[in-house]
């Protein structure tokens, strides 16, 4: 059933009448408010929420907000880390999968996480890592800090192997349009560069353990 309401869908090529207030509530209390119609939001356990707030619930892994505290409006880390760690899920785990021993096997996060360092500084992170039987021997993992807007960070066993705003991103803050095959291209490019990052970093993290085993011997 379509609700009535006196709100106008805020997309700009729409103005659909009897939009509902994303009902998306940061950690600070602020609402997101944005009208939006059925078409254009989407419902999350009976709350109406904006394309973008949806998606951060989605890359979280939330329907039911009660008792998390959700990251800040103007969030687009959580998003970004999702979007970057889907496009190279798979990638990323026939590199681990090609590293592994005979003991050991690969578990990855379904879906973005909160962490902190040892400074208490949250990061928005999904990992994937080889484990065996006394644990994880390698984990890559892809995350941005939540007062970075856009920054990724890559990390091999918690030591950084890339920091970096992604190219596609760093064009549209200088203003620089780009065609949609370009645009396709420079988010392929740094892929491709993320992957050959992750695969020295597994390769490098497997030769220090190598050199560790022996020099216990």
């Amino acid at each position: 059933m379509t609700p009535q309401t006196d709100l106008r869908c805020g997309v700009s090529t729409c103005n659909a009448p009897n939009a509902l207030a994303c009902g998306y509530v940061d950690r600070t209390g602020r609402s997101c408010g944005f009208p939006v119609c059925l078409e254009h939001g989407t419902t999350i356990n009976e709350v109406h929420y904006c394309r973008r707030h949806a998606a951060i619930l989605d890359a979280l892994g939330i329907e039911n907000t009660a008792g998390y505290e959700l990251p800040s409006l103007d969030n687009r880390n959580v998003s970004l880390v999702a979007a970057v760690s889907t496009e190279l899920d798979a990638s990323i785990r026939d590199i681990l999968e090609h590293n592994a021993l005979a003991d050991e096997h690969i578990v990855w996060d379904r879906h973005v996480k909160a962490v902190t360092d040892s400074q208490q500084k949250i990061f928005w992170q999904k990992a994937w890592a080889l484990t065996g039987e006394k644990g994880p021997t390698i984990t890559i993992a892809i995350a941005a800090p939540d007062d970075i807007d856009a920054q990724v960070l890559v990390t091999a066993n918690s030591r950084p192997i890339s920091v970096g705003i992604p190219t596609w991103i760093q064009s549209r803050r200088k203003g620089t349009h780009l065609p949609p095959g370009v645009d396709s291209l420079e988010r392929q490019l740094y892929g491709d560069f993320v992957l050959e990052v992750v695969r020295k970093g597994v390769a490098d993290v497997r030769s220090g353990l190598v050199r560790r085993r022996t020099s216990d011997r």
